[in-house]
């Protein structure tokens, strides 16, 4: 499955930049790719049980823009409210093309809000990772992480902060 999932990242233009692995996890990672003109990831969750492809975006001032093929349930855990701009889109099933097409199309329509994204370099990815492992941590400690609308929300099936399609 991550086999397929990385050639169709290829296809679409995206250039491997190399692979992410937590210290200690030796049968999972995450694969990593750049789009050729836009500031975007391009990425591969892989796990012993599957694989995911999803897509990333940072923005000045913290913001973060998703867009996976996860599970509902494993989604959530990406809106939590860091007081930042954050925005989780879910295809669940979804491969590379869609992911590509929806998460390409919320870039360009949040630049035109001028919003300014940062640039998808290798060097500059796990600075805006850590930056923003940071904010979560921080929205954790501070208990806002998870405020009780977003939580009954998230009950009923339609979360804050996510689109689903």
């Amino acid at each position: 499955m991550a086999a397929e999932l990385d050639q169709e990242w290829r296809e679409l233009g995206y250039q491997p930049l190399g692979t992410l692995r937590a210290e200690g996890a030796s049968d999972t990672y995450d694969a990593i790719y750049a789009h050729p003109t836009l500031p975007v990831y391009g990425a591969i969750s892989v796990r012993p049980d599957r694989a995911v492809p999803y897509a990333l975006s940072f923005w000045e001032g913290g913001g973060t823009l998703l867009t996976t093929a996860l599970p509902l349930a494993e989604a959530r855990a990406a809106t939590i409210d860091t007081g930042t701009p954050r925005l989780v889109q879910l295809r669940v099933g979804g491969r590379p093309l869609a992911l590509d097409g929806q998460h390409v199309g919320t870039v360009k329509a949040w630049a035109l809000g001028k919003r300014t994204a940062l640039p998808a370099t290798r060097e500059a990815l796990v600075g805006y990772l850590v930056e923003d492992y940071g904010r979560v941590h921080a929205a954790l400690k501070s208990g806002r992480a998870v405020p009780l609308a977003g939580y009954l929300r998230a009950l009923t099936g339609r979360p804050e902060r996510v689109l689903t399609f």
